[in-house]
């Protein structure tokens, strides 16, 4: 029964992303997760930021060093194309196959794949007491 409803959902997102939604889809902080060990030479986005309007910021990891990037991204039908504000050793461009399911995405390069966890939005913080009283404080009558 799920099998039969996966070609059309598969074929809804395509048609989603060629209309040019996928920026949407994948909006948000992620971070990887698995494999934990990879060969050195593999470029490994380690953590990353979407925005809708094209951008992304994050840290990659290569050769066992942590590098900050950004830049721009686009799809070009599943791929994912990051284009790097900064080239790292003149590459200014680097592309994926892409895939999410749920809340982890799937990175390919080279047949290699990674995953990355869509991190939950950032939850408020306390309450400061003194707000809380004054929110929780009843309303002063007007004088007569």
């Amino acid at each position: 029964m799920m099998n039969r409803w996966r070609i059309p959902v598969v074929l809804l997102a395509m048609a989603a992303c060629a209309a040019g939604g996928c920026n949407g889809l994948i909006a948000g902080r992620w971070r990887s997760i698995e494999p934990t060990a990879m060969a050195p030479d593999v470029v490994r986005l380690r953590d990353v930021t979407f925005t809708k309007d094209g951008r992304f910021d994050g840290t990659i990891t290569r050769r066992h060093r942590n590098v900050p990037v950004d830049g721009t991204y686009t799809f070009d039908g599943s791929i994912l194309v990051l284009t790097l504000t900064d080239p790292l050793a003149g590459v200014d461009r680097v592309r994926y196959h892409v895939s999410r399911i749920g809340e982890v995405l799937t990175l390919t390069q080279n047949q290699v794949s990674y995953r990355l966890a869509l991190e939950p939005e950032a939850a408020p913080g306390p309450v400061s007491p003194i707000l809380l009283e004054e929110l929780t404080a009843p309303a002063s009558q007007a004088p007569d």
